[in-house]
């Protein structure tokens, strides 16, 4: 649509629904606020400099969606007035380094979304009117510190893809919630037993151990200390066991993370929940703390759900190498090198290595402090293995690999990608910032991108050639 559409729906005052997605618009248009019946209005993916005022919306009184996704506001000069039916509104890439020029006010909103909005800045009003809000999402906008929200009990909230650090007591700021997702953020510690309990003077929360709440912190960089004990921790069997007490969440994903061993504070946090998942962590059966762990494996069997990346199994050794894949709780640990800690030491200093052993750490070594130049030369070795047969396009998943540089990003969103993937190109692109996969050497994503593009895009700008 142009971006005058003023007499479009004239002759339509009844519309209910109407999606203006993806289009050139640069505001809401003015013929809107004649439509007084409408309940949905889509704006994502509109014109790359919008201007929000709100005017418009102002006799939409029955309105009760408000899309904006994937359109850069870079005006927005009135709130948008308290609509009393609106109950789902989105800002998703939207640009915002601020949710509006003032505190939300809507009366009967349920879901929020403000995710992707890099550096938005959060007030500590921002929420604290949204009464009846059942579902925030705040995923990927780089937040740091936890937002001020209103006392109430919400069904969802997503901090995924954020900066936080340290684990938060939600009991502490008067929220309840089912779903709470902080995955793939930076929490790399919590040395707290009583985290995830519920103080006996807190009214509000004295009945939420009836209700299911999740929390979500599978991806972040939760590890234990480098220090190991050498005293082997107190057995916990019978002791956090005997009598679970209340805690504001009942089953907490742990996996894939770094943890190799647990603290006796870990131990007892946990011991307080119904279900936790530990899978995908590298557990080292050699480390002075493992008979602790034993100890707990053991006694959670009967209170606690030990899940191993979402099903009930046995937790297994990663460490050491003569261990892996051996339940935790069966291992025979030998606690002779936890009672004298000189005797690792003498292992290390006292037996010579052979010869054959430093060969083999030396291009143990070298292999992968150059696995990237070993990489290429595999790849240099293919394309020339390929260069003698016929191209087999067929087996070609993308036209094409767009390779530019990451301060080029709004340009080839903005811009290339809705040129060329749309119709009637409708070209399939590859694009690192969507396309690669999580937890592959970047080196891989790159070949295997290029090796399955029929051409490659390169966007050469200064930041690229710098």
């Amino acid at each position: 649509l142009p971006r005058n559409v003023s007499e479009t729906f004239t002759g339509c005052p009844i519309i209910e629904y109407l999606d203006l997605s993806r289009n050139s618009l640069s505001e809401i248009p003015p013929v809107v606020k004649r439509l007084k019946y409408l309940e949905s209005l889509q704006l994502q993916s509109n014109y790359i400099d919008f201007n929000l005022t709100s005017e418009n919306l102002l006799p939409l009184k029955k309105l009760r969606t408000l899309n904006f996704g994937g359109t850069p506001i870079v005006a927005w000069t009135t709130p948008i007035p308290p609509l009393p039916l609106l109950v789902n509104l989105s800002l998703s890439d939207c640009s915002l380094t601020k949710p509006g020029p003032a505190p939300f006010e809507f009366p009967a909103l349920e879901i929020l979304d403000l995710s992707q909005n890099y550096n938005i800045s959060l007030s500590q009003n921002t929420f604290t009117q949204l009464r009846k809000l059942k579902q925030l999402i705040l995923r990927g906008c780089e937040l740091s510190s936890w937002p001020t929200l209103p006392p109430t009990h919400f069904a969802t909230i997503d901090l995924s893809g954020n900066n936080f650090t340290t684990l938060v007591n939600l009991e502490k700021q008067g929220v309840t919630v089912e779903v709470l997702n902080m995955s793939q953020n930076k929490i790399f510690e919590w040395d707290d037993p009583d985290v995830f309990l519920i103080h006996a003077n807190n009214e509000r929360f004295s009945n939420l151990e009836s209700q299911f709440t999740s929390l979500r912190l599978e991806k972040n960089r939760f590890a234990t200390p480098d220090v190991k004990s050498q005293k082997q921790a107190p057995n916990l069997h019978g002791k956090t066991h005997s009598s679970r007490r209340a805690t504001w969440v009942q089953q907490v994903n742990l996996s894939l993370n770094s943890i190799s061993a647990f603290t006796p504070a870990m131990l007892e946090s946990l011991s307080s929940l119904a279900a936790v998942d530990l899978g995908g962590n590298h557990i080292d059966c050699s480390d002075c703390r493992t008979p602790a762990l034993q100890s707990w494996l053991r006694a959670a069997g009967s209170t606690v759900k030990v899940l191993v990346l979402g099903e009930e199994g046995p937790l297994r050794c990663f460490l050491p190498a003569s261990l892996e894949g051996a339940p935790v709780a069966a291992v025979q640990f030998d606690a002779s090198a936890c009672r004298d800690p000189t005797v690792r030491l003498r292992w290390a200093l006292g037996l010579p290595l052979s010869v054959a052993l430093s060969a083999l750490l030396l291009f143990g070594a070298l292999g992968f402090c150059y696995r990237t130049e070993v990489a290429y030369l595999v790849h240099l070795a293919r394309v020339r293995a390929s260069a003698r047969r016929p191209a087999d396009l067929g087996r070609c998943a993308y036209d094409a690999f767009v390779c530019y540089s990451g301060k080029n990003r709004k340009w080839v969103m903005r811009r290339l990608v809705p040129l060329l993937e749309r119709r009637p190109q409708s070209y399939v692109l590859c694009l690192f910032d969507r396309d690669f996969r999580l937890g592959t050497h970047i080196v891989t994503n790159i070949i295997d991108a290029i090796e399955h593009s029929r051409k490659v895009i390169v966007v050469l700008t200064q930041h690229f050639i710098d």
